[in-house]
């Protein structure tokens, strides 16, 4: 996918305007009602149709096009890498690593290097927040995990791009579609931090998250699907945040269900990751993979309700 300069523009205009929105009209979350939600299975197996949305995003991985976090978006520099400030030293971008474009599309590749651990992580926008990010919409990742034992930790999420507008002095978002562990379970969790500058009125005042592999969204979803302990084939990893529901599906089928606070009524930017801090240097097996072969993002043609 290429940025256009001056779509990019509007764009990021655009995300300043709906960010000081976001932050001056929409009521907080308190810490109570948050940890009172619960994921809901009702609606468990339906199927997402996307002949109804319009993709707005989409990335085959053909070429590379995964530069440094503080470059301009544009022609080839669609990812910026590491981009999320908790890996800059465990996944730093370089010249051999850790990303490469192989037959299926992606690589990333926790390995060792020297005498560290180095992992991979990129994101749709850059350190000042430019780049793609959009409020509402479906987003999927389709990708193949090859690991031995224990030790992987990837994973497929969203943040607020409003992170990077409003000075650290609002409720921080995380969406994670799906963490990777390497067992049996379906692992997306919602989270809710405190702002990096606390006001004195915050209702978020310390973390706050519900896990869905805890809440029994899919406690057992991988074990049909391994062979000799390892989930084999490629795989969607998809997630569609409403005005109503964050929605979360697995080969484009629901899993689950958590009712949208106010909080991920934001743009939101997405990470693709493979973290390294559950590698045990005596026991995991070197290198773990990731192949990602499609990356996307859709709105529906008709907005939603209350949109």
């Amino acid at each position: 996918m290429k940025i256009q300069s001056a779509y990019f523009a509007m764009l990021v205009t655009a995300i300043t305007m709906g960010c000081a929105s976001v932050s001056t009209t929409q009521t907080q979350s308190t810490m109570e009602y948050f940890q009172s939600l619960k994921w809901d299975v009702s609606q468990q197996g339906r199927e997402i149709d996307l002949s109804q949305y319009k993709r707005t995003f989409n990335d085959d991985f053909k070429t590379m096009d995964i530069v440094k976090d503080n470059s301009t978006p544009g022609p080839g520099a669609v990812w910026f890498s590491p981009g999320h400030g908790a890996y800059q030293a465990t996944c730093p971008l370089r010249a051999d690593g850790p990303f490469k474009v192989v037959d299926d599309g992606l690589r990333l590749r926790v390995e060792k290097v020297g005498k560290k651990v180095l992992g991979a992580c990129m994101t749709s926008v850059n350190t000042k927040g430019e780049g793609f990010a959009q409020q509402y919409g479906y987003f999927e990742m389709t990708a193949q995990y090859d690991y031995k034992g224990e030790g992987i930790w990837a994973g497929f999420w969203l943040k607020s791009q409003c992170d990077y507008f409003n000075n650290g002095t609002t409720t921080r978002t995380e969406i994670d579609i799906n963490e990777f562990y390497g067992d049996n379970g379906y692992h997306p969790t919602v989270h809710l931090w405190p702002a990096a500058k606390l006001a004195p009125d915050a209702t978020i005042t310390k973390h706050v998250g519900h896990s869905g592999f805890k809440e029994k969204v899919a406690p057992d979803l991988f074990a049909k699907l391994k062979v000799d302990g390892v989930v084999k084939g490629f795989h969607s990893y998809g997630g569609e945040i409403t005005p109503e529901w964050v929605i979360m599906y697995f080969d484009r089928k629901e899993l689950g269900r958590f009712p949208t606070v106010p909080e991920f009524k934001t743009p939101l930017f997405m990470l693709v990751s493979s973290d390294t801090r559950h590698v045990k240097p005596e026991q995991t097996v070197l290198p773990i993979d990731m192949t990602v072969k499609n990356v996307s993002a859709y709105l529906p043609i008709q907005p939603y309700k209350d949109q």
